[in-house]
């Protein structure tokens, strides 16, 4: 029962760190010269107490790969979801296996990306940060 529990509590909060949206000023230029895609970010996604978080990373290769992974700690429990794929920058226009979203900011310390009206923020890490949920 108490698997179940933190299963369903893991769903919901991963739906709803989805669903909520960032309003901001769509007038304002792209700020995506100053920096360079290449290397490992993080984003907080989610942040109850200690006992409840959601950290996401992902690594852009300069051979066009990329690799992520999600973690999920709940009650102690640590939950981790891992992807990789391809990705390509044309313009202020990141593309992941084909979902695409817009760079509003990208310099050595902060990436902003929009994607379905969502803003989210990275911020450039240390690799041995993701490995250690590789």
């Amino acid at each position: 029962m108490k698997k179940y529990f933190y299963l369903l509590f893991v769903a919901l909060f991963a739906t709803m760190s989805f669903s909520l949206v960032s309003c901001g000023d769509d007038d304002d230029e792209p700020n995506v010269n100053n920096g360079n895609v290449v290397g490992t970010w993080k984003v907080e996604t989610m942040k109850i107490d200690n006992d409840w978080w959601q950290v996401d990373y992902v690594r852009f290769k300069e051979n066009g790969t990329y690799e992520s992974v999600a973690v999920v700690s709940f009650m102690g429990n640590i939950d981790t979801e891992k992807d990789s794929g391809r990705w390509s920058i044309d313009g202020d226009k990141i593309t992941m296996d084909g979902q695409t979203a817009t760079i509003k900011q990208l310099n050595d310390k902060k990436m902003v990306l929009v994607l379905a009206g969502a803003s989210i923020t990275y911020n450039k890490c240390a690799d041995s940060e993701m490995n250690a949920y590789l």
